[in-house]
C-alpha cells in the first residue's frame, strides 16, 4: 500500500472592511456613533455575512460584491452620507483593496 503525503493549500486573497459611524453636532463636528447596525451582505446571494455594530471589521474574500446598509434613522440623527461622499444608505461595494467606511448623521 502506497500512502501520499501530498497536502493542497490553496491561498485566497481577502480583505479588510472596516465600518464606523459617526454624528455632525450643531457646530459641524462629527463624533463617533457607537452600536450603529450595519448588515453586511453578499450581493450576489443577499446572504448575512455578518452583522455589524459600529465600529466593526469582517475580513472578506477578494473581488467580492457586498452591500452595506445603514439605517435611514438612528437615536434620533438621520443618515447624512457616507464619508467617501456617497449619500445612499443602501450601497454595493466589491472588496478589491482594504476599505474603511463612515456611516454620518445628522439631528433629525
Amino acid at each position: 500500500m502506497v500512502r501520499s503525503n501530498v497536502v493542497e493549500v490553496r491561498v485566497v486573497a481577502a480583505y479588510k472592511l472596516t465600518l464606523k459611524a459617526a454624528r455632525y453636532t450643531r457646530w459641524g463636528e462629527l463624533l463617533p456613533l457607537e452600536g450603529v447596525r450595519i448588515p453586511v451582505r453578499d450581493a450576489i446571494y443577499f446572504s448575512l455575512i455578518k452583522e455589524c455594530y459600529t465600529p466593526c471589521e469582517v475580513v472578506i474574500t477578494a473581488n467580492v460584491p457586498v452591500r452595506l446598509i445603514a439605517p435611514k434613522k438612528h437615536l434620533g440623527y438621520v443618515f447624512v452620507e457616507w464619508s467617501d461622499g456617497e449619500r445612499s444608505n443602501d450601497r454595493v461595494i466589491t472588496m478589491n483593496r482594504n476599505i474603511e467606511l463612515e456611516a454620518r448623521y445628522a439631528p433629525g
